[in-house]
């Protein structure tokens, strides 16, 4: 069979629409695919955000709940404090009439059996370890009386200090690891009212917790430098 001209004609332009057929069919298909994916990402966005919100929710409310944990924590230790290095007892009583020796001998301050709620150790009992022992006092001006004048247990490796939270004790820590710092490099370095004072220049708990490292540069940079310049100085030739 001759194939004519016209044929050739009718057939390439049943390939061209053909053709034009299936590009608006992909056109057709990439658009339905673009809209589903804009759709996806329209609902992850809002779920992101949903979860977002949830979880800052949930960091506030944790945030909060910590707070009055804390502060219930610091109302139950009002009128506690801690004695460190008094040696095991074989019981409780025993414990009791050592603190009772120690706050009326010792301190030499008036206080009855009746003036002590209880007294307990903390923590689990280990061998040649002597676990702290926890007072609980009747009066929150006894415990003041008694942090004045711990002074006098100087020398007898007994210690007594404020029964801390764990929030307070978080926060001593970080500042009593640059108060060691200080003092090892012989800056002049106390801590008052959980502040760290290093040659009169002031450290936050709040200032050292976010870079303690950093911190610990900052002050072992200042020292350094106070030092160099005593250095000069002494060199100096007039």
């Amino acid at each position: 069979m001759e194939v004519t001209n016209k044929d050739l004609f009718d057939a390439i332009q049943n390939l061209v629409k053909k053709t034009e057929d299936i590009q608006k069919q992909n056109d057709s298909l990439k658009e339905e695919l673009k809209q589903e994916i804009k759709s996806i990402k329209s609902e992850l966005t809002l779920e992101i955000e949903r979860i977002k919100e949830e979880n800052d929710k949930l960091k506030k409310e944790n945030l909060d709940l910590e707070r009055r944990l804390s502060q219930t924590e610091k109302k139950l230790k009002k009128y506690n404090l801690v004695l460190y290095g008094l040696k095991e007892a074989n019981t409780p009583v025993e414990d009791i009439q050592s603190v009772l020796d120690i706050i009326t001998n010792k301190l030499k301050i008036n206080c009855q059996f009746s003036d002590i709620r209880d007294v307990y150790r903390l923590g689990k009992p280990e061998q040649q370890k002597v676990r702290p022992v926890s007072i609980e006092l009747v009066s929150y001006k006894l415990k003041l009386e008694i942090l004045s004048k711990t002074k006098e247990l100087k020398g007898t490796n007994i210690f007594i200090s404020i029964d801390y939270t764990v929030e307070e004790y978080q926060k001593r820590k970080v500042l009593l690891h640059h108060l060691k710092i200080a003092k090892g490099n012989n800056y002049l370095a106390i801590i008052k009212n959980n502040v760290l004072f290093v040659d009169g220049e002031a450290y936050t708990y709040e200032d050292l917790k976010n870079n303690s490292q950093q911190k610990s540069s900052t002050i072992s940079e200042a020292i350094k430098a106070n030092n160099q310049q005593q250095s000069d100085a002494n060199h100096t030739v007039w």
